[in-house]
């Protein structure tokens, strides 16, 4: 630790030299205006001193690390002469190191002069250390000058406490090095402390006002349009503080009967609250950790009360949780602040000039402001009532004023807002419509499991399957919205079970946990969380194909009279990726319902002598899962083949060349899945296994690996040559590769070759997992070797035998993606020349078929043998884990 702490140190130095060295000369008398008493030459020119001093600070302790801990090698001469040198007498390298306070330190002070240098770039000649407004002066408003209008104080605040925290915590140079032991010391700290930061600090707060005021003289209206922009001078914004001034009356529109102005006023004291408390918190940890001053003492008094136990206030994980949920919630409503500019009031309102903001956030939720400010108010909840917390530690909820400011916050802003909030997004909605109309309407749509854009009128509309009637486009948008309903009732039900002393907790409890369920057993599982990342993964996916393709997205099929082929975002990778998004979500929605630990399994819903159990689950897998697969599988072939007759070579152009890079991932894929990622095993480690062709097998995995990988080059050599028939290699590869009967022009990838392609990736993907968790112990031949550990995470922990998953997926994929229609093997007719017929026929009789065989003999010969070997732990595993290939299946 003591030697990592060098570049770190290093670093920070350097960085704390750049911050507060200026980077340009200063500024002409003539060009200076007077802000506060510290705006004198004398006090700005400390700065390149200090930073030059801080720089020699870095440069010392670096070479005092280094000759400690090199002091007994080859160096140790020189580290030992080094350290004895006045300089470093009395120091102890020994103890500088990184903690937790100085890391912390560290990366304040590397953020610091990050912001402060672009700062520097984006002013340029006008950046000054001397307060002046220049001749050809312009007001600077991108950048980091977007957000707050004076980022090089951001800069320099963030900077000092970074230097405070890198100096005086546990493991830094001044505590190791002993200077501020002897009277030098403790006068040239406290030199610094006083006259450098505290100093820069009321400079700085002294100083803004005086050069808002001279940036308003001079640029006048300009000045004051970007004060309204950006209305923070320090700190981005505030989650609860309005932006903007409030609406005028006749802009207002009635909406609940939350909306008085007066309860609008209060959020901005709430949030300043909330920062006061802040403050308190951290000044009782300080003094808790640093008890034997008189300002400490006094804190303790005033900020712990009776009960209080100021020794467990700390950082749970309910408390990180809730800190999290505040700074997203507050980073999302920061940036609502900034997309909607001058619109975002907080009063209900529509302004004279009002534009439709359908950009950023809410490209995603019409609403994005409340959901951070839920997420805000959900994570405040968890960060003061978890453990650790200073609500709960200090003993304030104990004491009257405790009980009165919680309750206060509770009633007054949290239910109140949440309440008036989702009474208020209804009539904000109905407002915008009237004023937008159909502009409002198509951006009303744009949601995952909703169609964007307006259904597609008859004459743009053709035939696909049974499944296409209208009335079954209609029902993603509700299985949607139920979706959430489950997702409320289950947060709702753990809410319940970890606050059971409350009626309504009760309640809850009594109407969504059915006969034979067992709420306590409502967590994140494995399989729900898998689930749960592919819900996340599909949606992201479906949402792009929504902006990537507009209004030319329809649930209907069709093809519009101005359709363009969008070949870009998502297109780009796969020609159907909104059904890719689809499929994702589906899977990961039954994952979510059906993992251990889920709602549907743990409230008794599940249970199938509930009457609504069932009706939900046939509901939503006959109706939707199956319906949306089969048609969506069903339906890819027709829509390609309407386009290629609307867009004709363009189409056929974009599918063959999009196949080869993707022939080449594939081989390359299917070769690393069955090549060996070991030595093989001695034969004493061998288990007795007599399976017919066993040693075959084995030898011809790679082989067949190497092939499936050369036919990868060769199809993508034949698209490209097809492609670009002008050179001379070209044609030497067309008359080398393609048969007389061959059509390279139909080369392209087809869905059943997309579907076999991806078959094989996720194949590999598994295999190389397995093979990444089981390590040396992986063997192609089925062995014990004497170290031999009983492997149970990872893949392990949902079936026994997952690489053997992995292979059947694998050749599954192949033969999808040999066999379809766009194939190499198909178009090029090479499975009617004799070597095509060779190859194609030893593949599958002599690889595909003879392997699975082996496989599935195999698995309970291995069972057996580490079942022998490791007895009760693989009876337990075995318990645990009852699937081998198919979890939940076999």
């Amino acid at each position: 630790m003591s030697l990592l702490k060098v570049p770190v140190t290093l670093a920070v130095s350097y960085a704390l030299k750049k911050c507060l060295t200026p980077p340009n000369p200063p500024a002409p008398k003539e060009e200076r205006f007077k802000t506060n008493f510290l705006e004198r030459g004398w006090y700005l020119q400390l700065f390149p001193y200090v930073g030059n001093l801080e720089f020699l600070f870095g440069v010392w302790e670096a070479v005092a690390i280094l000759a400690w801990n090199y002091r007994s090698t080859q160096l140790g001469p020189i580290g030992r002469l080094v350290l004895a040198l006045p300089l470093f007498v009395g120091t102890r390298p020994y103890q500088a190191r990184l903690s937790s306070t100085t890391l912390i330190g560290a990366f304040l002070i590397l953020a610091g002069t990050w912001l402060r240098l672009a700062t520097f770039k984006q002013l340029g000649k006008m950046f000054r250390y001397e307060a002046s407004i220049q001749k050809d002066h312009q007001l600077i408003t991108s950048g980091p000058y977007a957000y707050v209008r004076h980022p090089g104080y951001t800069a320099l605040v963030t900077t000092f406490a970074g230097w405070v925290l890198w100096h005086g915590g546990s493991g830094s140079w001044f505590k190791a090095s002993g200077v501020w032991r002897g009277l030098v010391g403790k006068l040239v700290v406290a030199n610094y402390f006083i006259a450098i930061p505290c100093g820069t600090l009321y400079l700085v707060l002294g100083r803004m006002r005086d050069e808002d005021e001279a940036l308003r003289k001079r640029f006048g209206a300009q000045w004051d349009e970007w004060a309204k922009r950006v209305p923070y001078s320090v700190i981005p914004g505030r989650c609860m503080t309005p932006p903007n001034r409030p609406a005028p009356k006749e802009e207002r529109f009635a909406t609940s009967s939350f909306e008085p102005s007066w309860y609008w006023n209060l959020p901005g004291p709430a949030g300043n609250v909330q920062f006061l408390f802040s403050i308190l918190e951290a000044a009782t940890i300080l003094a808790w950790n640093y008890p034997s001053s008189p300002l400490s003492k006094a804190i303790l008094s005033h900020l712990v009360f009776e009960g209080g136990r100021p020794e467990r206030l700390h950082l749970s994980t309910l408390s990180a949780v809730g800190g999290l949920l505040m700074l997203v919630g507050s980073v999302l409503r920061l940036i609502t602040f900034r997309y909607l500019g001058k619109f975002f009031k907080f009063e209900a309102s529509i302004q004279k000039d009002h534009k439709l903001i359908t950009s950023g956030p809410y490209a995603y939720v019409r609403h994005p402001s409340y959901t951070g400010g839920i997420l805000a108010f959900l994570g405040w909840v968890l960060w003061h009532y978890g453990e650790g917390s200073w609500f709960r530690e200090s003993g304030l909820w104990d004491a009257p004023l405790g009980k009165v400011l919680i309750l206060g916050y509770f009633v007054g802003i949290l239910c109140g807002i949440l309440t008036f909030a989702l009474l208020r997004m209804k009539n904000e909605d109905e407002a915008l419509r009237k004023q937008f109309g159909v502009e409002w309407d198509e951006w009303a749509r744009r949601r995952c499991m909703t169609s964007p854009t307006r259904p597609a009128l008859k004459e743009e509309c053709f035939a696909t399957t049974s499944f296409e009637p209208s009335w079954f486009w209609s029902l993603p948008g509700p299985a949607g919205s139920m979706q959430l309903i489950f997702g409320i009732l289950e947060a709702a039900t753990i809410l319940a079970l970890n606050y059971p002393t409350t009626q309504l907790s009760q309640i809850v409890l009594s109407l969504f946990v059915f006969e034979g369920g067992h709420p306590e057993r409502l967590y994140m599982s494995p399989t729900s969380a898998v689930g749960g990342l592919l819900l996340l993964v599909g949606s992201t996916i479906r949402l792009t194909a929504f902006r990537s393709l507009g209004k030319f997205f329809k649930f209907e099929a069709s093809i519009q009279k101005d359709h363009k082929l969008i070949t870009v975002g998502p297109y780009a990778y796969v020609r159907h990726p909104s059904y890719t998004g689809g499929t994702l979500v589906v899977v990961g929605w039954a994952l979510w319902h059906y993992g251990e630990g889920s709602w549907f399994r743990e409230s008794g819903l599940l249970v199938w002598g509930t009457p609504l159990g069932k009706v939900l689950i046939l509901i939503y897998f006959v109706g939707i899962l199956c319906g949306g697969l089969t048609f969506a599988l069903s339906r890819m072939k027709k829509e390609d083949q309407a386009l290629r007759r609307q867009f004709g070579a363009e189409w056929d152009e974009l599918m063959s060349i999009i196949k080869a890079p993707t022939a080449l991932v594939v081989g390359y894929a299917f070769k690393r899945c069955i090549s060996p990622p070991n030595p093989p095993a001695p034969k004493n480690e061998h288990i007795g296994v007599k399976i017919f062709g066993q040693k075959w097998c084995i030898a011809t995995a790679s082989l067949a690996g190497n092939i499936q990988f050369l036919f990868g080059v060769l199809e993508a050599a034949t698209i490209v040559a097809w492609n670009c028939p002008s050179s001379a290699l070209s044609k030497m590869l067309l008359v080398s590769l393609v048969p007389d009967a061959g059509k390279p022009d139909q080369l392209r990838l087809s869905p059943v070759g997309a579907i076999g392609g991806s078959l094989i990736l996720t194949g590999m993907a598994l295999r190389l997992a397995t093979y990444r968790y089981l390590g040396t112990f992986f063997k192609y031949e089925a062995s014990i070797q004497k170290d031999h550990r009983l492997v149970t995470s990872g893949p392990y922990a949902f079936v026994r035998h997952p690489s053997y998953t992995a292979l059947m997926i694998s050749h599954m994929g192949w033969i999808l993606w040999n066999c379809g229609e766009g194939s190499w093997f198909r178009e090029l007719r090479l499975w009617n020349t004799p070597v095509g017929a060779v190859i194609f026929v030893s593949y599958f009789l002599g690889v595909l078929c003879a392997q699975l065989h082996f496989l599935l003999r195999r698995m309970k010969s291995e069972d057996e043998a580490l079942r022998q070997r490791f007895k009760s732990q693989w009876e337990g595993w075995a318990q645990a884990v009852p699937y081998s290939v198919v979890p939940g299946v076999y």
